[in-house]
């Protein structure tokens, strides 16, 4: 199969599965942005730790 072919095809699966096409890309953009939000978290914790461990000497 070519590949354009393969994407008109899965277009029309999408198309017809619109209920799951949403909860599916609901669930991967709800991932996305705990990871992000876990990263930031530790980030401005280890510079917290940092800032203090510096300034006790």
């Amino acid at each position: 199969m070519k590949v354009s072919r393969n994407i008109i095809i899965s277009g029309k699966i999408l198309l017809a599965h619109k209920m799951r096409t949403v909860l599916s890309l609901s669930g991967i953009v709800v991932g996305i942005c705990a990871v992000i939000t876990m990263v930031a978290i530790g980030r401005g914790t280890e510079r917290q730790v940092i800032s203090q461990l510096t300034s006790m000497g």
